[in-house]
């Protein structure tokens, strides 16, 4: 049977739809890498060197607190931050990634750890944004993940810069969700360094105090 000019009309069609959505899906895959040990001694440094497109780690140091066997390290860049954590003010920062780093082993989540990031950030989203400071975030809570949960600043140094990147190290307590965040203006108020929800909604009841 010969398909009339409609029906050919309808086809092609059909076929820039089914392109457009498998374009759209395959640009919702963000990268993700795993890393496996057979095994962690105590108070012993453990180097992961890396080279990926979208993860901007590209050495991190392990020091675990406690012996450990059969670790899984999955490490995954994020469209966004987590729904469920506190909302950064972007007039004040500037946020270039979202970053989720955890870790398994055979006898459940290794939690006692110390971990430094050698991360690398590229100098046209430092310099085009104007930004004063580059630190990165570690959202942090407790086992009710609905309570107690906050953004903490992470001491940060900077190392070096290049043609294309800024170069920096951050240590952290353990794993997590993490966020590379840019600041806008140079805080001297150290009290900035921890952003929580509850912190908002304290803020909002001072205001509407204020108010009456």
């Amino acid at each position: 049977m010969r398909k009339t000019p409609k029906q050919g009309i309808l086809i092609i069609c059909l076929i820039i739809f089914i392109t457009l959505i498998q374009t759209t899906n395959a640009s919702l895959v963000f990268e993700k890498h795993e890393i496996t040990f057979k095994q962690f001694n105590q108070n012993q440094n453990y180097t992961i060197n890396m080279s990926y497109p979208e993860i901007i780690f590209y050495k991190i140091i392990l020091k675990p607190n406690e012996p450990k066997k059969n670790i899984k390290i999955s490490i995954e860049a994020m469209p966004d931050m987590p729904e469920i954590a506190p909302k950064i003010n972007e007039s004040i920062y500037s946020i270039y990634r979202c970053f989720v780093v955890f870790t398994k082993t055979n006898e459940g989540k290794l939690d006692n750890i110390d971990v430094t990031f050698y991360f690398k950030i590229p100098r046209t989203w430092i310099e085009n944004n104007n930004l004063a400071n580059i630190t990165l975030w570690r959202y942090s809570y407790s086992w009710n993940y609905m309570k107690n949960r906050s953004w903490q600043r992470l001491d940060t140094e900077f190392i070096k810069k290049d043609n294309l990147f800024y170069y920096y190290k951050s240590t952290s307590p353990g794993f997590s969700y993490f966020l590379v965040v840019g600041h806008k203006n140079k805080l001297t108020d150290e009290k900035n360094t921890i952003i929580t929800g509850m912190a908002t909604e304290q803020n909002n009841q001072t205001k509407n105090q204020t108010k009456i």
